[in-house]
């Protein structure tokens, strides 16, 4: 038991003189297996032993606690039922707010010219797209590609004092852009990298240079941007054929 929030010292004081006790929250803990304050002690379901006045001493060493007492309860079954309810059912208002956002978020998609075609790209959702173009803005604002890549923060930075080989000196991605931006790029670089993605043979070939996974992943992204600036600019549909040929030629050249 704990003091009153809203008590001040002299209320205590008074209280205390008068022999009451100033009670707030209680609270309990339910151990399912058996607990006899008769032997002392409460056994829990892995077979660890409870003593309840190492618990009160505990709860007294506290300045807010008056008083304390540690009771085990036999059997908490319909506690935990009523628990594990609770939860289903916040569960389930929770999928179905999320189903009523991606309805409205793919009616928004199909009337932005610029994220509707971007669900021509495989692995796009309507999410991403809609992320995307949000962040973005108007794509014809942008010149090149390198200007995406910086707004969103994947653009490389290096610190170096002079001292250190520019084949040593750390490099690593900005990460002063758009946060969000930066997200949806890396997440569908990682989808283009699962086992039938159309980045897999590059994520593959990066890994074995010696690449970590993480970093593989943020190379690609990158490289997704040029394709995406010039599918929302262009407002064609994007080519899977076309792209793999063009980029065998570039591979060849």
């Amino acid at each position: 038991m704990s003091r009153g929030a809203s008590h001040s010292a002299r209320q205590e004081e008074c209280e205390a003189r008068r022999g009451a006790r100033l009670t707030a929250t209680v609270g309990f803990a339910c151990f399912p297996e058996h607990a006899s304050r008769k032997k002392d002690i409460i056994v829990l379901p892995n077979g660890f032993n409870v003593y309840p006045d190492e618990i009160d001493r505990v709860l007294m060493g506290h300045p807010a606690v008056l008083e304390a007492a540690t009771i085990g309860l036999p059997d908490a079954a319909e506690e935990r039922g009523l628990e594990i309810r609770y939860i289903l059912a916040r569960w389930a208002l929770l999928r179905e707010q999320l189903a009523d956002l991606d309805a409205r978020i793919s009616v928004l998609v199909e009337d932005c010219p610029e994220a509707r075609v971007l669900l021509t790209v495989p692995s796009i959702s309507a999410v991403c797209a809609g992320t995307i173009v949000a962040e973005l803005g108007t794509p014809e604002d942008f010149e090149h590609w390198r200007q995406v890549v910086k707004l969103a923060g994947m653009n490389i930075v290096t610190k170096s004092s002079g001292h250190r080989p520019q084949t040593i000196t750390p490099k690593w991605q900005s990460k002063r852009g758009r946060p969000m931006l930066r997200r949806q790029l890396f997440l569908l670089a990682g989808r283009w990298c699962q086992q039938r993605g159309l980045y897999r043979p590059d994520y593959e070939a990066l890994l074995a240079r010696g690449s970590s996974k993480t970093k593989a992943v943020c190379t690609l992204a990158r490289k997704l941007v040029p394709m995406l600036l010039a599918v929302m600019q262009s407002g064609e549909a994007f080519d899977v054929e076309r792209w793999s040929a063009n980029r065998h030629q570039r591979e060849v050249a």
